[in-house]
């Protein structure tokens, strides 16, 4: 009964998982129908670009910056910084960002204010914010 039930919630999760990452990529080509030119994202804890890869799946033309806590990523196709965002700001300017990103990331930050600040901050004005939380629901924000 124990295998049961875990193949079941196992099943369940995987499911949610491919939901949030449809309804993101979704998102993104939406907001992509309204110009072709080349676009910046900024995903905000990328961990191994496992997920971001699946958000970004079918989005062509873009320049990626990603932040995380962890030291150095090697990919090529990413500009990427180490940031601890405990501390504050992101290491970007005012309005840099057609999409901002932040995947699985507000329920580790202490300071939710100050993190949702900055993240409007760097976002151009019309741009879109994805805060796509598994458990809880795909929270999407025209600025």
């Amino acid at each position: 009964m124990r295998r049961v039930i875990k193949n079941f919630l196992v099943n369940k999760m995987n499911r949610t998982f491919e939901r949030s990452w449809w309804l993101v990529n979704k998102k993104i080509l939406d907001f992509r129908k309204s110009s072709d030119k080349k676009i910046k994202i900024l995903d905000i804890g990328c961990a191994d670009f496992s997920i971001t890869d699946q958000y970004l799946k079918d989005v062509k033309n873009y320049e990626l910056y990603a932040v995380d806590y962890f030291e150095k990523v090697k990919r090529k196709d990413v500009k990427y910084k180490q940031v601890n965002l405990e501390r504050g700001q992101l290491p970007f300017p005012d309005n840099k960002f057609e999409v901002v990103i932040a995947g699985q990331v507000i329920e580790h930050v202490l300071n939710k204010d100050i993190f949702l600040k900055e993240c409007h901050r760097v976002l151009k004005k019309g741009a879109l914010f994805v805060l796509p939380r598994i458990l809880l629901r795909l929270i999407i924000f025209l600025v």
